[in-house]
């Protein structure tokens, strides 16, 4: 089993089967950059093993236009290789981090609860 550095798909991987996308979604939205995401989404496809396994439907890597929406949409890139590698039950390489500052602290089901605080105070 491989091991890949990298805080976005680590906090992804050990949320995934925990929380609802949207909310997991929300969270790696609201904490991590444009940049950070694309990185997590080129990292996911360098190090696939769906890639080396030539899984059938394995969508090919999208370069997205900046713009609005675009982490969003680099997100739910990372999401669905996850969804596809957990619906073929391939193994994909453990992700780890190696600044835990920059893992939210947060779960993405505490995600919800935190935003309508805030919008409550305001």
């Amino acid at each position: 089993m491989s091991v890949v550095v990298n805080e976005v798909l680590c906090y992804i991987q050990n949320n995934v089967d925990k929380f609802a996308r949207t909310l997991l979604s929300s969270a790696v939205n609201g904490f991590y950059t444009d940049e950070e995401v694309l990185a997590a989404k080129q990292c996911m496809y360098m190090y696939s093993c769906l890639e080396k396994l030539d899984v059938d439907g394995l969508p090919r890597f999208i370069k997205r236009n900046p713009g609005d929406g675009k982490r969003k949409l680099e997100c739910e890139d990372i999401l669905n290789l996850f969804m596809l590698a957990d619906g073929r039950q391939t193994a994909l390489p453990i992700c780890v981090a190696a600044k835990l500052d920059i893992v939210p602290t947060v779960s993405p089901g505490d995600v919800d609860i935190m935003l309508w605080q805030l919008l409550c105070h305001h």
